[in-house]
């Protein structure tokens, strides 16, 4: 089923997180969950799952594509912050953090060569207030 989403929704938005998060039982690794805005009505056909993000309060810090390490920067800063502390969600989908691939509606057709060299992320880590407890 061709939607024509790019058409559809020129401000679609992705994410993605690992899910499952880190090596399994199994021996394998990581999967990568991806989500991408839609417009509410349109019909969703598997393996496809439509779902409902409520979102929330991030820090957010841009990386170019392969800079992850900078996960434990952010981690780090927002623990030490004065006025924000993380607000961990479950541990099997990256504790509720996520990656918002930018420009990504200008980018899916590149092959994974040319989007290694263009694309951005914003790291997203949740967050909530110290002041509001």
């Amino acid at each position: 089923m061709d939607t024509k989403l790019a058409q559809l929704k020129p401000d679609l938005r992705h994410y993605g997180f690992n899910h499952p998060n880190g090596v399994q039982p199994d021996g394998s690794d990581h999967g990568y969950e991806r989500w991408v805005t839609i417009p509410d009505d349109l019909e969703v056909r598997e393996p496809f799952v439509k779902k409902h993000f409520t979102g929330g309060l991030y820090a957010a810090h841009m990386i170019p594509m392969g800079n992850f390490e900078e996960w434990g920067w952010l981690t780090e800063w927002v623990e030490h912050h004065e006025e924000y502390e993380p607000n961990w969600g479950d541990p099997d989908c990256m504790y509720g953090s996520k990656e918002e691939h930018l420009n990504y509606i200008n980018q899916y057709h590149l092959s994974n060569e040319e989007i290694d060299k263009v694309v951005q992320l914003d790291l997203l880590l949740p967050i909530k207030s110290k002041l509001n407890r």
